[in-house]
């Protein structure tokens, strides 16, 4: 009973701070409209997204891979030589310029997939939707490829396009090139308020609450488990209202519930196990949260390039692993819970074990 009431009064508290409700619902609210608001209104029957102000030079030997991405390119974005590309992104008529190495099909079919180059101004952003649906098609070329290989598929043939979605995906429930980008974004931001979480129980302990509840009849456990309990529900019910109004209102279409619900879940167990870690080490809450910022940005800054197979070899890959980030991308990507919720969970019991060795003495000052 203590317990409940612990945890109400923590919820309703969470409900009177400006700094939680515009962390944990205003920006991740904001990212997300802004970023589907720029790709315009989904449409459940075209494709995904269609580059607007994106360069494309297409080396020799790309006819093949042109055609498999036109639908996702307009075909005046199409510059013969990279030279003139560069004076349109110069001039502001493009953003971004994506230089396709010579035979890049070819070579992903051989199983070495060359990079493709990206020139940008200072100003200018990737085009996110359009890069996870090229990662999408070439994965599908390259999984031909290798049935092809083992005999599984002829040499002229290749997988229905359905047949393609369901080993891609292990799941009959497809999720969208933008509901994929909306989940990563969702769960990104979960992640990130953990150090917002460790601020405030830093604030906490400064002001001598949390010293004067443990030495109250209630137990650490109930004191500890209150609190983040009411994390874990505050930020698990706000998460799951904010997807569910975007594909409401037709921002994001249908996507797998199933595999969100999942990921949610363990992505908040992995942020309130961190803020234990943080609120161990450090004792300013500013400290806190700028270097719980900063462990997210790398941690998505090893994960994602790995995750989706643009840049470096082995190395950055193995590197990845340790990213809670790369595991969810890859869950998201191929629509299954396992065994990604496996290593966050494991990663989350690491941080868990490190912040709340000894809580009560450290949060009595002993």
């Amino acid at each position: 009973m203590n317990l409940i009431r612990m945890t109400i009064f923590h919820l309703k508290r969470l409900l009177k701070m400006p700094l939680i409700l515009f962390t944990m619902i205003g920006m991740p609210a904001l990212i997300n409209g802004m970023m589907l608001a720029s790709q315009g209104t989904v449409d459940t029957k075209a494709p995904s997204t269609v580059a607007k102000t994106v360069a494309f030079v297409f080396n020799e030997g790309n006819e093949e891979y042109e055609e498999l991405i036109a639908p996702y390119i307009r075909e005046e974005n199409v510059y013969f030589d990279l030279d003139s590309a560069k004076e349109a992104l110069k001039k502001g008529e493009m953003t971004v310029i994506y230089e396709v190495p010579a035979n890049y099909l070819q070579k992903a079919k051989e199983g070495q997939v060359p990079t493709i180059r990206i020139w940008n101004t200072q100003r200018g952003t990737r085009d996110f939707l359009l890069d996870a649906q090229l990662t999408k098609v070439l994965k599908e070329v390259m999984l031909n490829a290798k049935l092809q290989q083992t005999g599984v598929l002829t040499k002229e043939e290749t997988l229905p396009e359905t047949d393609n979605q369901m080993v891609v995906t292990i799941n009959e429930t497809k999720t969208s090139v933008a509901s994929g980008v909306v989940m990563l974004i969702s769960l990104l931001y979960v992640i990130t308020n953990a150090s917002v979480i460790a601020s405030d129980w830093i604030n906490f302990k400064k002001s001598h609450v949390l010293k004067r509840s443990v030495v109250s009849p209630r137990s650490n456990l109930e004191i500890t488990l209150s609190f983040l309990l009411a994390y874990f529900i505050f930020m698990f019910i706000v998460n799951m209202l904010l997807m569910s109004a975007m594909v409401m209102t037709g921002l994001v279409p249908e996507m797998n519930w199933a595999v969100f619900t999942g990921l949610l879940a363990v992505a908040i167990i992995y942020s309130l196990c961190l803020n234990l870690f943080f609120f161990r080490i450090f004792k300013a809450p500013g400290h806190a949260t700028t270097f719980g910022v900063l462990f997210v940005m790398v941690m998505a800054g090893i994960g994602m390039p790995a995750a989706f197979g643009d840049f470096g070899g082995s190395w950055l890959r193995i590197v990845a692993y340790i990213s809670p980030i790369y595991w969810l991308y890859k869950s998201i990507d191929l629509q299954t819970l396992f065994p990604s919720v496996w290593v966050i969970l494991a990663m989350a019991g690491v941080y868990l074990t490190a912040g709340s060795y000894r809580l009560e003495q450290y949060v009595q000052n002993k």
